[in-house]
């Protein structure tokens, strides 16, 4: 286990207060095996990093909301909702604490330990969080708090990892087209070509009469997707 001075090397700004930074870094195994923090086991739960990790969260969820609205201008809500939800799950968190080593500054309890609980994806994204919350905590610097953020989600690319697909841009342009024009996209003029095993779709998309866009693909689906993205761009 390394020394939590050590952590503090990666943080912009070191901590004032470093019982906020031990007690990020400390797991519920830990605490009720050392029932000595508290004198009634009743508050023990407020010595492990869990409430530490509530506040992060929130604070991750402003920052990279931000980063998406200002970032990406041309998508919709709904499209932002699912990159968000991506954005900060469990497994991009999990890489996140596990670039900066942070299993290692964890305080877990014997069984956990045991068990191999410094390398788990729940308790490392959570721990990260918990960071968070407790650099929140220590300084209230919302800007640079953020950029740390940011420094994470721009090395990791995880924008780029994110498939085309995962945007459902068929859904977004229905929603657009009847908070516009009360009107259904209508996928009409199907082509398809080329042998069975390497077949190539083609689609155009109308409202009534007006063409949107066009799409083209390996499969009938991927083609729509491709002419409602088309259709999106055009109804900016």
């Amino acid at each position: 286990m390394r020394k939590p001075e050590e952590l503090e090397k990666l943080i912009p700004v070191p901590f004032i207060n470093k019982d906020l930074l031990v007690q990020a870094l400390t797991h519920s195994s830990y605490v009720y095996e050392h029932p000595e923090l508290s004198a009634n086991q009743k508050y023990l739960p407020l010595f492990s990093n869990e409430r530490l990790e509530f506040l992060g969260d929130s604070i991750l969820n402003m920052a990279v909301c931000q980063y998406l609205f200002f970032t990406l201008p041309h998508l919709a809500e709904g499209e932002l909702a699912k990159l968000k939800s991506y954005t900060i799950s469990q497994e991009t968190l999990h890489r996140w604490a596990i670039s900066i080593d942070l299993g290692e500054y964890l305080l877990v309890g014997k069984g956990e330990e045991a068990s191999g609980g410094r390398k788990k994806a729940s308790i490392l994204a959570d721990a990260f969080e918990a960071l968070i919350g407790a650099m929140f905590l220590d300084t209230n610097n919302v800007k640079t708090i953020t950029e740390f953020i940011l420094k994470f989600l721009e090395e990791d690319n995880v924008i780029r990892k994110i498939r085309p697909t995962t945007v459902d841009y068929k859904s977004t342009l229905q929603e657009k087209l009847q908070a516009l024009f009360h009107r259904l996209p209508l996928y009409k003029n199907y082509r398809e070509s080329g042998p069975d095993h390497n077949k190539y779709f083609e689609v155009d998309i109308y409202a009534d009469d007006r063409f949107l866009g066009y799409g083209a693909g390996s499969s009938k689906k991927e083609a729509e997707m491709a002419a409602a993205k088309q259709a999106l761009e055009k109804l900016k």
